[in-house]
């Protein structure tokens, strides 16, 4: 989910960023584009993919992750299956204890939230990262399959040489 064009627009005024009258203007373009007021600041350049990083972590009040700095362990993938992880843009990317830290696109869906702490019976603690980020980090996915495939593979192929 993009963040909402209120939040950002007030988080953008409150930091002075851009004046208000551009900003309206902005707003406007966004909503003739029907695409979301981040979006349309991210193609023209007008803020910095960073510092709209930042302002998303202080609209949704939470920490931010990039997460091509992360090395994300093979053994939390299974941890949330990849259909529900490429639908709802969430990645565990690290486990400290009882704590499991993922990365949401939406950090304020309370529900993927809760369900995540039911299912795995760990505290969920969220993380914001934009949505590209998580879906470049879902490749982690395909490599831990196309290991196990290459596997397979390897093991029918000694067999048939017995």
């Amino acid at each position: 989910m993009a963040l909402r064009n209120e939040d950002l627009k007030n988080a953008i005024l409150a930091k002075g960023l851009i004046e208000a009258k551009a900003l309206e203007q902005l707003i406007e373009q966004s909503k003739a584009k029907n695409i979301s007021l981040e979006r349309l600041l991210s193609e023209k350049n007008v803020l910095s993919e960073d510092v709209l990083f930042q302002l998303a972590g202080e609209i949704y009040e939470v920490p931010t992750v990039k997460l091509e700095d992360v090395t994300i362990n093979d053994s939390l993938l299974p941890i949330v299956p990849y259909t529900l992880a490429s639908h709802q843009f969430v990645i565990p990317f690290e486990q400290d204890g009882k704590t499991l830290k993922v990365a949401l696109a939406d950090p304020t869906n309370y529900e993927l939230l809760n369900f995540l702490e039911k299912k795995t019976g760990l505290e969920i603690k969220p993380y914001y990262s934009p949505q590209k980020d998580i879906q470049l980090a879902l490749k982690a996915y395909n490599r831990d399959v196309n290991q196990k495939f290459a596997k397979l593979l390897e093991g029918a192929t000694s067999e048939a040489r017995e």
